[in-house]
C-alpha cells in the first residue's frame, strides 16, 4: 500500500488532472492541526474524494467525525468536539482506540467501526454510549447517542476511512417535542399579545434561559416585552396583557439591532445589555442570542440570554433559528388579524344603530358582547326603529363570517331590511324582499356560500301584540311579567336562511305590559 507509514496509510494522492488545494476551512480548530507532520500528510495532498467528505464534515452543524486509515485517526467538526468535551483538542490526529480506550473494546464500539472499515458495510447504532466529559457531567455519567457509521472511499474506490454522524437521542427528542408543542401553541394565537405570551413562556422554559424578550415594530417605534427567570405568574397573570415597553427606532438594544438588520448575533461572553439595561436582571446577562423574525410583513426579534457564558452550539443555534421562524409566522398572522379585526370592528360598529328609539311605553336596550375567542368583528347585527304605523320594528341577524366582507354584507342587509320595513312592515313581506336581495348578492359575487339568518318582529303597543317571522334564526324568547312570571320560546314557523328562495311565515303572540322580548 503506497504511502504507508507504520499502520496508518496516507490517503491516495490526487488523481492526475484533479485540482490539488487545501481542505475547506471550517470553524473548528481541526483545520489548524499540523497534519503535514503526521503520517496522514498535508491536507492539500489528500485524495479529492476524501477532501470532499472533509468539507461536508467541517461545514455541518451536526456532530460528525472522519476516521482515516488503519488506525482510524480522528478528524472532526465543532459539533463533535462539543460531544467529546475535554478530549478535544488532543483527540485530533490520534487513533480513535487511544482516545476512547475505556470503551473501545465494549460491544458495538471499536469493533463496529473496524468492521465498517474492513468490510465496507454501513452500521447504525441506535443506543451508542460515548463517554462525555462536558462541564457539569462526570465521566461516570455517559451520554446516549444514535450514531451512523459509513465507509469512506477514495477516488479509486478503496476504503480509506469511516464517517461517523452522532446525535444525542434524548436531547434531540426533547427538543423536537418541545418545538412541536411550541408550534401547536402558536397556531392558536390570534393577537400579538397572544404570540408574546406563548413565546416568552416557551423560550424561558425550553431553553432554560435567564432572560427572554420579544420585540416587534410599530412603524415609528419598537415595542418590547420581557420575562426573566423567577417571575411568579399564575393563570390570572397569564391572561393579562403583556407589559410592553416602547423604544425609539434607532434603539441600540440587541433586539432592535437584530430586527433592523435581519442578521442574528450570538454573544458568548460579555455585557451585551450594559448600556441599555432596564434593571439588574439585564445587567447580569453575559451571553445573549438575538434572532430576527423571518417575516416579510412584520419586523421583530427574539432574544435569549444567560447569566453565564454560553458557547451557542450549532444545534442550539439551529433550534433558536427554527423558533424565530415559527414566531415570525405567528406574528405575521397576528398582525394581519389585528389589522383586519380592527377595520371590521370599526366598520361593524359604524353600521349598528347609534341610539335606540326612546318611547313612552317601551324600554329598549341593546348589548353587544364579543365572542369568547376575542373576535368581536363580523356580521352579527341588531336594529330597532319606528314604523309609519307607530309600531316598533325589532331585528336580530347574522351574516356568517368574521371579517370585513361579513361586516359589509351585514350593513347591506340591515339597510335593505329597514327600507323594506318602512314600505311594508309585514314581517313575511320584509323577509321575502331580503331573500331576493341576498340571492342577488350571491349571484353577483359568484358564491353560494352567503349565509344570512334574520328574525324580524313588529311590536304593536296599542294592541299588545307581537308579530314575528324568522329566516333560519333561533327563536326569540319572551319573558312574561306579572305574578306568574315565566319565560318561553316563541314558536315561530321555521324558515330557511335568506337567499335560498324560501317563504317566511308569521306568528302573532300577546305582548302585554311587563313582558320582555
Amino acid at each position: 500500500m503506497p504511502g504507508t507509514v507504520g499502520r496508518v496509510p496516507t490517503p491516495s494522492v490526487p488523481t492526475p488532472g484533479a485540482p490539488a488545494g487545501p481542505v475547506a476551512t471550517g470553524p473548528t480548530t481541526a483545520t489548524a492541526h499540523p497534519w503535514a507532520g503526521t503520517p496522514l500528510g498535508a491536507p492539500e495532498n489528500w485524495d479529492p474524494a476524501v477532501r470532499a467528505v472533509m468539507d461536508v464534515v467541517l461545514d455541518s452543524p451536526v456532530p460528525m467525525a472522519l476516521l482515516l486509515g488503519d488506525d482510524l485517526v480522528l478528524h472532526y467538526n465543532d459539533g463533535y468536539a462539543e460531544l467529546i468535551g475535554d478530549r478535544h483538542p488532543d483527540a485530533l490526529g490520534r487513533p480513535a482506540a487511544e482516545v476512547f480506550a475505556e470503551v473501545w473494546r465494549e460491544a458495538g464500539a471499536g469493533e463496529a467501526l473496524e468492521r465498517v472499515y474492513r468490510q465496507g458495510e454501513p452500521f447504525l447504532e441506535r443506543e451508542a454510549v460515548l463517554p462525555a466529559e462536558r462541564e457539569g457531567k462526570s465521566p461516570a455519567e455517559p451520554a446516549v447517542f444514535t450514531r451512523g457509521h459509513s465507509p469512506v472511499r477514495d477516488s479509486t474506490g478503496r476504503i480509506v476511512g469511516v464517517l461517523t454522524v452522532s446525535a444525542q437521542t434524548t436531547q434531540l427528542t426533547q427538543q423536537l417535542q418541545s418545538l412541536s408543542d411550541f408550534a401547536a401553541a402558536l397556531s392558536g394565537t390570534l393577537t400579538l399579545d397572544d404570540v408574546a405570551r406563548v413565546t416568552l413562556r416557551y423560550c424561558l422554559h425550553s431553553f432554560d434561559a435567564d432572560r427572554v424578550s420579544f420585540a416587534v415594530d410599530e412603524g415609528a417605534a419598537w415595542r418590547l416585552v420581557r420575562r426573566v427567570r423567577g417571575e411568579l405568574l399564575d393563570e390570572a397573570d397569564e391572561r393579562l396583557p403583556p407589559l410592553w415597553r416602547r423604544m425609539p427606532t434607532d434603539s441600540p438594544l440587541p433586539a432592535a439591532v437584530a430586527a433592523r438588520s435581519g442578521v442574528p448575533s450570538f454573544i458568548t461572553d460579555g455585557q451585551p445589555l450594559r448600556d441599555v439595561a432596564a434593571d439588574r436582571h439585564d445587567e447580569k446577562i453575559r451571553a445573549l442570542a438575538a434572532l430576527p423574525l423571518r417575516s416579510s410583513a412584520i419586523r421583530g426579534a427574539l432574544t435569549v440570554g444567560y447569566q453565564a457564558p454560553r458557547p451557542w452550539s450549532p444545534a442550539e443555534r439551529a433550534l433558536l433559528a427554527a423558533s424565530a421562524e415559527l414566531i415570525g409566522q405567528a406574528a405575521e398572522r397576528a398582525r394581519r388579524f389585528e389589522t383586519q379585526h380592527g377595520t371590521a370592528q370599526l366598520l361593524q360598529r359604524s353600521m349598528l344603530p347609534e341610539r335606540l328609539p326612546d318611547l313612552p311605553r317601551l324600554r329598549i336596550a341593546a348589548r353587544y358582547d364579543p365572542g369568547v375567542d376575542g373576535n368581536a368583528a363580523g356580521g352579527d347585527f341588531y336594529d330597532a326603529f319606528l314604523l309609519p304605523s307607530g309600531a316598533l320594528g325589532v331585528v336580530l341577524g347574522d351574516v356568517a363570517g368574521h371579517d370585513v366582507q361579513a361586516a359589509a354584507r351585514m350593513g347591506q342587509v340591515r339597510a335593505a331590511l329597514r327600507a323594506l320595513a318602512l314600505s311594508d312592515s309585514r314581517p313575511d313581506a320584509v323577509l321575502g324582499g331580503l331573500d331576493r336581495l341576498v340571492g342577488s348578492l350571491g349571484t353577483e359575487g359568484g358564491t353560494h356560500e352567503l349565509f344570512v339568518t334574520v328574525v324580524f318582529g313588529v311590536v304593536d303597543v296599542d294592541r299588545e301584540l307581537l308579530t314575528l317571522a324568522s329566516a333560519g334564526h333561533p327563536a326569540p324568547l319572551v319573558r312574561r311579567g306579572g305574578p306568574d312570571a315565566a319565560a318561553e320560546f316563541v314558536e315561530v314557523p321555521p324558515g330557511p336562511p335568506l337567499g335560498l328562495g324560501g317563504r317566511a311565515r308569521t306568528v302573532t303572540v300577546p305582548f302585554r305590559p311587563g313582558d320582555t322580548l
